[in-house]
């Protein structure tokens, strides 16, 4: 049930998003091994409440965007292999993590958006990831990891 915070539109088809998450999902499997499939209805009810971090990403930014799709569908399968059911408390009740996913599907988005040689959206979001990098509540590891990320892309530009 959608409420005031929903991530995620009215009108929304889960059947048109079951089908885009199928395309996407030919790109993933091959790279990443462990990728458990993400249904439609699972991507629906991560977004159907509001980020505690204050991001405003919708739903239908995501599906509007190839490397959003693969990074949305890679955490919520990272997510996944950690035993969790994908709902949209997990953003509250296991922040950490959560923030461990994002940042492996932040690793996986830059690849494939570095295979596409899509150097405008790397360094679009090299700038989070440097944001990232900068904040004093994300682990030490994790901050390490998008350091790795920031010398590792900003030279592809």
């Amino acid at each position: 049930m959608n409420n005031i915070s929903s991530r995620v539109p009215e009108d929304i088809n889960l059947e048109v998003i079951q089908n885009q998450i199928g395309n996407i999902e030919e790109i993933i499997r091959p790279v990443v091994s462990n990728y458990i499939p993400v249904g439609a209805s699972e991507l629906k009810a991560y977004f159907d409440e509001e980020a505690p971090s204050g991001d405003t990403t919708t739903l239908s930014d995501i599906l509007e965007n190839k490397w959003l799709l693969i990074h949305e569908l890679i955490e919520l399968s990272e997510l996944k292999n950690s035993g969790f059911t994908i709902t949209a408390s997990l953003l509250r009740t296991h922040s950490l993590e959560v923030e461990y996913a994002h940042i492996t599907a932040t690793e996986y988005e830059l690849k494939f958006a570095f295979e596409g040689n899509d150097i405008e959206w790397i360094n679009s979001r090299l700038e989070n990831v440097k944001y990232w990098s900068n904040d004093d509540l994300l682990p030490h590891e994790l901050r390490l990891r998008c350091d790795e990320l920031i010398l590792k892309y900003s030279e592809s530009g």
